[in-house]
């Protein structure tokens, strides 16, 4: 067992999380000069399950340059997240011409994003929320066009905490849908 491992394994059982299946791998994707990899594990705290999502990108070999960003959401049966695959499905639909749009930004903001070559599509400022712990905990999910296609950035945000956002490609979300929707019959960590 790496450091890694046995740091997150000691903070789990202090915590009183129970693993309920291992980590698994369930996309690898080119994106821009980086390798985006997505993982996901079950978890449960206080008999609530929970799916662990990780995000890691990393160029080249992975020895440097390595980020990985994490987070835990809470599902009704963590072989079947229909839940997770809805809000996935959700977020597809949001870069659709024919979605509705919302853009909180100030012009200030939308001229920094030109400058920087992003277009924004759309902004989802709440795509889920629960208060399974004592604090508001949500989703939110911007979309932007750039020269690499569509990219996501979704944030998990704690009332009162500071925000953890991701940066993936369309097609992470695209495979995490397809990986939720298809635990429907065969359970999320059995199929394939």
């Amino acid at each position: 067992m790496n450091l890694r491992a046995a740091l997150r394994h000691s903070l789990h059982q202090a915590a009183g999380i129970r693993e309920l299946r291992a980590e698994r791998q369930i996309d690898e994707r080119p994106w821009g000069f980086l390798t985006m990899q997505t993982s996901v594990s079950a978890e449960e705290a206080q008999g609530q399950a929970f799916l662990r999502w990780s995000f890691r990108s990393f160029k080249g070999s992975a020895r440097t340059g390595s980020t990985t960003k994490t987070f835990a959401w809470p599902v009704a049966d963590a072989d079947h997240p229909i839940e997770w695959s809805r809000l996935m499905e959700r977020i597809v639909a949001a870069a659709s011409p024919a979605a509705p749009r919302h853009d909180p930004r100030s012009a200030l903001g939308r001229l920094f994003d030109r400058v920087c070559g992003m277009d924004q599509i759309n902004h989802l400022p709440c795509l889920a929320e629960h208060r399974h712990s004592d604090r508001r905990t949500w989703l939110e999910c911007t979309l932007y066009r750039t020269r690499d296609g569509i990219e996501v950035t979704l944030t998990h945000r704690v009332e009162g905490r500071s925000a953890l956002w991701a940066r993936m490609p369309m097609g992470t979300i695209e495979a995490m849908q397809r990986w939720a929707a298809g635990s429907r019959d065969a359970g999320a960590f059995t199929a394939s």
